[in-house]
């Protein structure tokens, strides 16, 4: 029996061993082809509770416990938001920024009409925490408290003719008072809920306005044929029946409620389904390729290992 024979022998008895280690290693790669919940890059504002305002006599913002801004309202303050830089302090409105919100770039309304808020423009995951807002009156020591959760941003893509359903988010519902949906800065609908409205989706045409609900659908919607639910119980989606190309682009739902203002966002794309196939054939043909160069590296590999040791034990 001649070396090579014996060679490949043991190289077929050891690939036979590791025969699973490397299927597994090519499907692996196979496969790689509230509180309040918002994606990043939201705008959120946080107001504190607006039926202790008028007595109110200092006010504090914190994060997971940490200080963020000390307030002390002066009636003749007329500024509309805190800029200072850290640790930074007005004799006239008493206002402490601290590092924590330097660090996180945060700023907070001073005008009693906007209730104080803490404001987060383009929020990223390190937002993610417990906020509270504590405020001291005449008639006690009261604290809000919110959970806020910032995930990576929503990316949708679909084929033509698909229907596509964008939720609003769920947590901000019971208190809302208004939603505006927008598609490339631009609107589609504006909505003033009422508990007592029972109609399933709105199809009013351009401008079109009724007395009780409130819902104004703009030209642009009416243009992509574009509906929005007004049942609370589906948060009010944005709905595209048989979704065209014109519809790709960047999706907004605005919620002003009770506790502040909200902003969720969607990054859509409908594709052909001819520009679908042709991605899935040519993600099928890269991993096929690297299937086969892991096969080989693998076989090359072992073949060389059990050569040297073939040569060895002969000499």
């Amino acid at each position: 029996m001649t070396l090579s024979n014996v060679a490949m022998g043991d190289f077929l008895r050891y690939l036979g061993i590791n025969w699973t280690s490397t299927l597994i290693c090519c499907i692996c790669i196979f496969l790689e082809a509230a509180g309040i919940t918002l994606t990043a890059g939201s705008t959120v504002t946080l107001h504190c509770s607006n039926n202790t305002i008028g007595d109110l006599l200092q006010l504090a913002w914190r994060r997971n416990g940490t200080l963020l801004f000390s307030f002390r309202p002066q009636k003749a303050s007329n500024s509309g938001s805190v800029t200072l830089s850290s640790n930074q302090k007005t004799s006239g409105s008493r206002i402490i920024r601290s590092p924590a919100a330097a660090t996180l770039n945060l700023t907070m309304s001073t005008l009693e009409s906007q209730l104080y808020a803490l404001i987060i423009e383009r929020a990223q995951k390190s937002h993610t925490g417990n906020y509270n807002c504590e405020m001291t009156t005449d008639s006690g020591v009261l604290e809000q408290k919110w959970e806020l959760v910032i995930t990576e941003g929503n990316s949708t893509s679909r084929m033509v003719g698909s229907t596509v359903t964008l939720h609003c988010s769920n947590n901000t519902i019971g208190d809302l008072l208004q939603l505006t949906w927008r598609r490339n800065g631009t609107q589609l609908f504006s909505f003033k809920p009422q508990k007592a409205l029972n109609s399933r989706s709105v199809t009013l045409s351009s401008n079109q306005k009724t007395s009780d609900s409130r819902i104004i659908r703009s030209p642009a919607a009416a243009t992509l044929n574009l509906t929005m639910s007004t049942l609370e119980s589906q948060l009010y989606p944005l709905i595209i029946e048989s979704a065209q190309k014109s519809h790709t682009g960047n999706y907004t739902c605005e919620m002003t409620t009770d506790s502040g203002f909200f902003e969720q966002k969607w990054e859509l794309v409908i594709t052909d389904e001819a520009e679908s196939s042709e991605i899935h054939d040519a993600t099928a043909v890269i991993v096929r390729c690297v299937c086969f160069l892991v096969v080989t590296i693998t076989a090359l590999a072992i073949m060389r290992r059990v050569c040297k040791q073939r040569s060895k034990n002969i000499t």
